[in-house]
């Protein structure tokens, strides 16, 4: 299944799957990129594009550089927080931003790595006393832990009867906002925003739906931030919170991705399908 995609400014879509590696489609052909390609894993979560043209792909063995000829990868050895990336996104300084199962990686136009996690202020506290996640993340096993870690992604979580869990570094999705800032989607932590020198995380005590932050968009309209979370769904716009759950409709609060389109109509990917929310004005 696809675990991402991202249109590149030329108009072709790149799609990030699981187990199937990297696919292209220019409106005609498809190309596909696998390890044996140079891609970094077989697990593609996350895809960017710089300035340079290069496009950068996250995955759970690291991060991909691909220059349309071929693949240069990172990982901790480079400077990575963690090997297992879920999110990444190129600021407007062209430095590229990582979110990963260890905290939130920096990699600037020098070259240079930064790294941030809890205890830089990262996530809120777990101040409802949550078990430690044992397992994270989405889908099947990376081949190189299929036995060391059978029960790493078990998803059990995502169920109606799932516990929910907390992982104080896990940062599973993240957008700049029009301002710069930098938002992260933490496991148990809530939103973290980042405005270059100091963090400010906001909860569900705050007002927002869950602490489990699947995914973030900002709406290209008006500048306000979407979150899906394990409690549905929620929107700021810097001052005020709207939360939509199973009260207003949701099929399942689970959301795991949002997506709003021209007529600024806000389309949900929860477990088991699909939910639009027009604006009341249109009602």
């Amino acid at each position: 299944y696809i675990f991402t995609m991202k249109r590149d400014p030329r108009g072709g879509h790149w799609f990030g799957t699981n187990n199937g590696g990297l696919s292209r489609f220019d409106g005609k052909t498809w190309k596909t990129y696998l390890p044996s390609d140079g891609l970094a894993d077989f697990w593609v979560y996350g895809i960017d594009f710089a300035a340079d043209g290069t496009t950068w792909i996250a995955t759970w063995n690291g991060v991909s550089r691909f220059d349309g000829s071929r693949f240069k990868n990172y990982n901790t050895e480079d400077g990575l927080a963690d090997r297992w990336v879920y999110a990444l996104a190129i600021d407007r300084d062209q430095s590229i931003w990582f979110g990963t199962e260890g905290g939130v990686s920096r990699l600037d136009p020098q070259g240079n790595w930064k790294t941030w996690k809890h205890q830089d202020g990262l996530g809120a506290p777990n101040k409802l006393g949550l078990p430690q996640s044992e397992n994270t993340g989405f889908g099947t096993l990376s081949r190189s832990e299929m036995n060391d870690y059978k029960h790493r992604h078990n998803l059990s979580i995502l169920g109606p009867d799932g516990n929910e869990t907390y992982n104080e570094n896990y940062v599973f999705s993240m957008a700049i906002d029009r301002d710069g800032n930098k938002w992260f989607g933490t496991w148990g932590g809530g939103a973290a925003r980042f405005d270059g020198k100091s963090w400010k995380n906001y909860t569900a005590d705050d007002g927002l739906a869950g602490n489990i932050v699947y995914a973030i968009t900002v709406d290209p309209a008006d500048g306000a931030l979407w979150f899906g979370t394990n409690h549905g769904v929620s929107r700021f716009d810097g001052r005020q919170w709207m939360n939509l759950t199973a009260r207003d409709g949701l099929a399942n609060e689970h959301v795991y991705s949002i997506a709003i389109d021209a007529d600024r109509h806000v389309w949900l990917g929860e477990k088991g399908g699909v939910d639009e929310w027009v604006p009341r004005s249109e009602k």
